[in-house]
């Protein structure tokens, strides 16, 4: 599985396991201390952007944000005092501020969801669910693999880590994976490429000039024009349509989809917007990859069930796709 960082690919594995019957190999008590990280690292880069726009917390509060700023949410001892400054600091008026700036890029964006559920990850007793285990927010380095099965076959999912420094080691797994995360296999038949869809306003880091839309299509596609990569079977997820079609459904949202892609003609909906950029991919890799035909699904990894339907029609086209290369 390949794509930048943030679109979605570890989601995916662990809704796979979750969905199959693997979720006791998801380290509960690991995911638990994950996302009380992801709940420091969350206010603190909340507090970073209040503080470039110069938006203040309230006075109450501002001993409590430079503190935050201070903490390590990797090694980091809750206490009622921090669970308490979490809170108090996530209710400040900077946080309602911040939904008025326009094309803000967070890495945790489900504080919502974090919030409401704090005193549960916080106490010691609580099993976190498989709705929390999916909102587990951590870097993926190096490659991570799963296993599962389905009714007839054995899958095993590669996660190859989509931040710029991990991205060339991605050739790696075109040859065999025995010394691969201690995967010892054929080497793979299928590669899913990952899109995160609300990323097509959101300026890319890595090139300020470019929207993380654009540089994942060419990633993807430098990927694909590998010559060991023109007999793997191509399959493309446009995830988290969950959060595209909240940013459609708004004015600002939809104002800037038309923005980006100023040749749109279509109405502000869901279907045409992500008819458009389905259209444009698969133009985009036809093109610059030479792959014909590539299906293209659009995808939330936190849906199991529609994630369990987009699997089983991935698979019937793998298996279609591996009858043809046999002639059958």
């Amino acid at each position: 599985m390949i794509g930048t960082g943030g679109s979605g690919k570890s989601t995916f594995c662990k809704q796979m396991q979750i969905l199959h019957d693997q979720q006791q190999t998801l380290d509960a008590a690991l995911h638990k201390s994950i996302l009380l990280s992801n709940i420091i690292i969350g206010l603190q880069e909340r507090i970073h952007v209040a503080n470039k726009n110069d938006i203040e917390t309230s006075e109450e509060n501002r001993k409590i944000a430079r503190h935050m700023l201070e903490l390590n949410p990797w090694d980091i001892q809750w206490t009622d005092k921090l669970l308490g400054s979490a809170k108090k600091l996530y209710e400040d008026k900077f946080i309602t501020e911040l939904t008025k700036i326009p094309d803000v890029q967070l890495q945790i964006p489900e504080m919502e969801y974090l919030m409401a559920r704090i005193d549960d990850f916080y106490n010691p007793e609580y099993v976190p669910s498989a709705s929390d285990i999916l909102r587990a927010r951590q870097r993926t380095t190096g490659n991570h693999s799963v296993s599962f099965c389905t009714a007839k076959h054995k899958w095993t999912l590669i996660d190859l880590g989509g931040q710029f420094s991990e991205r060339e080691k991605w050739v790696n797994i075109l040859g065999a994976t025995e010394n691969l995360d201690n995967v010892k296999s054929k080497p793979p038949f299928a590669f899913i490429a990952f899109i995160a869809l609300d990323d097509y306003d959101v300026k890319s880091v890595e090139d300020p000039a470019k929207t993380k839309f654009v540089l994942s299509l060419e990633v993807i596609a430098q990927f694909a024009r590998n010559p060991e990569a023109a007999n793997l079977c191509p399959l493309l997820f446009l995830n988290k349509n969950d959060i595209f079609k909240t940013k459609i459904a708004s004015e600002k949202g939809f104002a800037s989809f038309k923005a980006n892609f100023p040749d749109f003609q279509g109405e502000q909906t869901y279907d045409d917007t992500f008819l458009h950029i389905k259209t444009i991919t698969a133009e985009y890799f036809q093109r610059e990859a030479n792959l014909a035909e590539v299906p293209i699904f659009g995808t939330c990894a936190l849906d199991a069930e529609l994630m369990s339907k987009v699997f089983e029609e991935a698979q019937g086209y793998m298996f279609k796709r591996l009858l043809s290369y046999y002639g059958l």
